[in-house]
């Protein structure tokens, strides 16, 4: 009796230690380093670095709500014009890893605005909530937008960036959505991790993870969720999702798809793409489909578009 016991205790602190070692990687994941972010612009050739250090673009902070600065960065276009795009990074991330997606809408027509999320580049903030939290800073962002100008204001985010973004529509209102690769719910991507973890059940090693990212992080990751925040919204939103997607898994990008209640809607798959690379393995064909759902919906657009 005492030897089961005994297996028993181990077994139960096995699940406590997998579940809080789990809980410290959600809230205080490990940045990409500049070296990374560097590499893989170079590699894919994303952008031109040069012709990006020369636009005419400002840095600036604002106050969070919570106390910490938000770093902001605002590239004006050449050509004059009301309309803006705010433009969020993925989880470990920061802006300089999604500057790929500034070029096709300032030939569209836009001004852009980056933002750091809390806890990654020179934003302040040391926990991440995928959203909980983000999704007011962002809020923020495009209260400072509607400050400086009258026109059409959209979001464009990479995983993370998508997630918080349509989460933000609880607190704020734009005009339109880009999501890519964004998670369904947080509290399934958790599960998900899991389940790609071999000789580790989900069940219970998840209900100790969410306990301490509770603990730790101060949110309940089940209320982490884009789906009930697109639910309560009618804007067109544009769905991408690489179909090699093993991160935030594919099948996320359907449901999210199916509960768009907007007619102007779009799906745009990858393929053979794995996550986050949808743009870097099909550049022209990305900024294509961009073009062909932002005149869908009469958005401001370029009337003869080139990619």
């Amino acid at each position: 009796m005492d030897i089961v016991l005994i297996a028993l205790g181990v077994i139960l602190l096995a699940f406590v230690y997998i579940g809080l070692k789990s809980s410290i990687k959600i809230v205080y994941p490990k940045m990409k380093t500049d070296e990374f972010i560097e590499d893989a612009r170079v590699s894919y050739n994303s952008y031109d670095k040069k012709s990006y250090d020369n636009l005419d673009k400002k840095e600036f902070f604002l106050k969070s709500q919570f106390g910490y600065d938000i770093r902001l960065t605002y590239v004006k276009n050449q050509v004059p014009t009301e309309h803006t795009i705010i433009i969020c990074h993925g989880v470990t991330m920061r802006t300089e890893g999604v500057i790929k997606f500034l070029d096709m809408f300032l030939k569209n027509g836009y001004n852009a605005l980056f933002i750091d999320h809390r806890a990654h580049g020179k934003s302040g903030g040391k926990k991440v909530s995928y959203g909980y939290y983000e999704k007011y800073d962002l809020a923020k962002a495009i209260q400072w937008v509607r400050n400086q100008h009258t026109g059409k204001i959209g979001l464009i985010g990479e995983s993370m960036g998508a997630g918080i973004s349509m989460q933000t529509l609880l607190v704020e209102k734009v005009d339109f959505i880009i999501e890519d690769c964004g998670y369904s719910s947080f509290d399934e991507e958790v599960k998900h991790q899991f389940r790609r973890e071999r000789f580790i059940p989900v069940y219970p090693s998840y209900y100790f993870a969410r306990l301490f990212v509770y603990l730790l992080g101060g949110y309940d990751i089940k209320k982490v969720s884009p789906i009930d925040a697109i639910k309560q919204t009618d804007i067109p939103i544009m769905v991408v999702h690489g179909n090699k997607d093993n991160y935030v898994p594919f099948y996320m990008s359907s449901i999210i798809y199916k509960n768009i209640k907007s007619p102007n809607k779009m799906l745009f798959v990858a393929d053979g793409t794995r996550h986050a690379l949808s743009y870097e393995e099909h550049p022209n064909e990305y900024q294509k489909q961009v073009y062909k759902f932002l005149k869908s919906c009469n958005m401001p657009c370029q009337k003869d578009f080139v990619a």
